[in-house]
């Protein structure tokens, strides 16, 4: 035997990976007991999901969900949903290799292979939740996050590949869609802090803007929201909306990392919607820190004055400089040159002149204090503030 893998929900259940592939016997043996060992029912039968020339190493059960298996044999992973009765690929992106050793740990299935080192496979509350399939639009229940940022380090240097924060959305659609998914983030009051589309949104609903006080009802579009037949993944990366931005490519994006608290994910298809709530947590060693959750309270609001400025200033300098285009192209009157002066020595004030170490002006100040404040989590100071 290879491994044995006692049932973590049932004290009479056990598994048994056996492997026999160096006395020329390369078929895959798993066997479950129910009564405590004393009789044995053969999982891998050649016909069932593994194949027969695929020799088993190890077995585990998830701690979470009874019944649902991995399996790690000479070729890969295999998965089971229904306690051993059938098996499918699990592979991912996992190279082609034997699979000496699994263990499932806070969510994550980690895996010790022959010649390509340890591998995770992040998240699997996914398989907990579904059997992947059913006749309606679903968004599974995320996991709770820890709200954390990444080490920036320095430009250049070679850091450890670790996955981003962020809140993983996972959502099964029986058909693609033919019409474009939405994706609401909402805080506790209901508001909306970002929302994305997998398309562009038909009118009238892509004439909706953003009421910069209160709430976000620009959708982003982005790719990251998949729509594909079964499982989907999109990674929300625990941020609000960010500043306006004459880009479209850019609008609204590089917001503020949301505070500590419940939120609800809100996906439509079509006419179907499907929410869940999870929690972001604050980052332990934040605490450890000295900072407290009021501290980071404090900092968000802050943040998002500032980001509501950074957009009240730039949308003011792109309408002045299309005003001073407009009337550049034109004959103008003296009450129009009058004007286009006006509007010049305004653009100065909020439009850094270009140039070597040139006086930063209103839109580049707004830019810098809001670049500050989210650097880290601490409460700001009280030049910040004034």
């Amino acid at each position: 035997m290879d491994a044995v893998e006692p049932s973590p929900h049932d004290p009479a259940k056990a598994y048994i990976a056996v492997l026999r592939y160096q006395l020329g016997d390369p078929k895959p043996f798993i066997y479950k007991t129910e009564n405590y060992g004393k009789s044995w029912k053969l999982l891998t039968d050649g016909k069932n999901g593994i194949p027969l020339d695929y020799p088993t190493r190890v077995v585990r059960e998830d701690p979470v969900r009874q019944g649902l298996l991995f399996a790690g044999t000479e070729y890969g992973v295999f998965v089971s949903m229904d306690d051993g009765g059938s098996w499918k690929s699990f592979q991912q992106n996992l190279p082609v290799t034997p699979i000496t050793d699994m263990k499932i740990h806070r969510g994550d299935v980690v895996l010790s292979t022959m010649g390509r080192a340890f591998w995770i496979l992040d998240n699997i509350s996914p398989l907990r939740q579904t059997d992947l399939e059913g006749g309606q639009p679903q968004l599974l229940k995320p996991q709770d996050a820890v709200r954390f940022r990444m080490p920036s380090g320095s430009w250049g240097s070679h850091m450890p590949e670790y996955p981003e924060p962020g809140v993983h959305l996972d959502y099964i659609l029986p058909e693609a869609s033919d019409q474009p998914l939405k994706l609401e983030i909402r805080n506790a009051e209901g508001q909306v802090l970002t929302a994305y589309s997998s398309d562009t949104i038909p009118s009238p609903e892509s004439e909706v803007v953003r009421d910069m006080g209160t709430n976000f009802t620009e959708f982003l579009v982005t790719e990251s929201l998949t729509n594909q037949k079964g499982l989907n993944r999109f990674r929300w990366d625990m941020s609000h909306a960010g500043p306006w931005n004459k880009s479209d490519t850019r609008r609204y994006r590089n917001g503020p990392m949301a505070k500590p608290g419940t939120y609800t994910a809100v996906l439509t298809v079509g006419k179907v919607s499907s929410s869940q709530t999870f929690e972001l947590k604050i980052d332990p060693r934040v605490l450890e820190a000295g900072v407290s959750e009021q501290d980071i309270d404090a900092q968000v609001a802050l943040q998002l004055k500032v980001r509501d400025k950074v957009s009240e200033t730039l949308q003011m300098q792109d309408k002045i400089e299309k005003e001073i285009e407009t009337l550049e192209a034109e004959k103008r009157t003296q009450t129009q040159e009058a004007r286009l002066e006006l509007l010049k020595e305004t653009l100065s004030k909020i439009k850094t002149e270009e140039g070597i170490y040139m006086q930063p002006m209103l839109a580049d100040q707004w830019r810098y204090l809001y670049f500050m404040l989210n650097q880290a989590d601490q409460l700001p100071g009280k030049d910040a503030v004034d």
